[in-house]
């Protein structure tokens, strides 16, 4: 799978600080993103911009309606940053790497094209703003909190079914002799003699991990992950087993878990639900929207699947 957007070492309360209930953002499709790439800040329209990021971070091949969530996903997370930024009175809105979402120019292929143009300018709002749209790779059965993960309760970004069983890391493994545990911590300045023992102290509420214990040094189940890097430790929730010399990681899931889960997203659209109805599992007590002044913001009426479309409902 591809990159995911990543908040690692941001503060969250800094994050959403810049986006404040009842605060003016009105955003037309045509708006500038100012996009920070190897060659230097590029300003693209908004809805290039969210070509791209579509394009960097699912496959075209994908479900027509896990596309279009990605689409208004990335096109929120666009408008959510470029509000914190340009408020901080930064230069520049996304960066094209992880730190924001993947963003690629050039040729994009038929199917991300109509998924883009059949959501243009739709946003996902909380209290009239756009709201922080996390995602990631896969949840390995269920999503994270954003207070779990990031230390900050977000009233749309909460447990719920991941639905991703079908991801290819659902679940996964990675084994490390201990010595060379000991040495990876050490060398990040963890002060721990000889390892002998690992063993989880405490769980958050989705059972990731919270605090772990490697010889005398105590971290966190996102610490150990960026120690020894994502393709190791895949995500925070896994379970630990030992053999002599070594220990051995037995995980579920890829990333953060926090928000929209892109495997879950297209499990749920092979079982024919709509964008809306992904959107609304994922970010529970957000509203589907299309891009205008704030007091011209239409709702975007939704169908359940089985169902006629009705209003949304919370």
């Amino acid at each position: 799978m591809r990159a995911r957007a990543s908040y690692a070492g941001i503060g969250l309360a800094l994050i959403l600080g810049a986006v404040l209930p009842g605060a003016g953002w009105g955003a037309r499709p045509d708006h500038l993103v100012r996009v920070r790439t190897a060659e230097g800040i590029q300003a693209v329209s908004l809805e290039a911009y969210v070509l791209g990021a579509v394009a960097a971070e699912v496959y075209a091949s994908w479900p027509r309606e896990s596309l279009r969530a990605q689409a208004v996903v990335a096109r929120t997370y666009a408008l959510h940053e470029r509000d914190r930024r340009r408020s901080a009175g930064d230069p520049f809105d996304v960066e094209d790497s992880v730190i924001s979402q993947r963003y690629v120019r050039g040729e994009v292929s038929g199917s991300i094209r109509r998924a883009v143009r059949d959501t243009r300018g739709q946003v996902l709002v909380y209290r009239g703003q756009p709201l922080l749209a996390a995602f990631h790779a896969s949840a390995g059965g269920r999503t994270a909190s954003a207070e779990e993960v990031w230390g900050t309760p977000v009233p749309y970004l909460r447990p719920v079914e991941g639905m991703d069983d079908n991801a290819p890391d659902f679940f996964w493994s990675y084994e490390i002799p201990l010595r060379d545990l000991a040495d990876a911590l050490q060398s990040a300045g963890y002060a721990t003699g000889t390892v002998a023992r690992v063993r989880v102290l405490e769980r958050s509420r989705s059972g990731r991990v919270k605090r772990l214990e490697a010889g005398e040094a105590v971290l966190s189940g996102r610490e150990l992950r960026g120690l020894l890097g994502g393709r190791a430790i895949r995500s925070s929730l896994f379970e630990v087993r030992q053999a002599p010399g070594l220990v051995r990681f037995l995980g579920s899931g890829a990333g953060h878990g926090v928000g929209l889960s892109q495997w879950g997203a297209r499990s749920l659209a092979e079982r024919d639900w709509g964008y809306p109805q992904i959107l609304d599992h994922y970010y529970p007590g957000s509203r589907l929207v299309s891009l205008g002044p704030p007091a011209a913001d239409r709702e975007v009426g939704v169908g359940l699947p089985g169902k006629g479309a009705s209003a949304r409902e919370h």
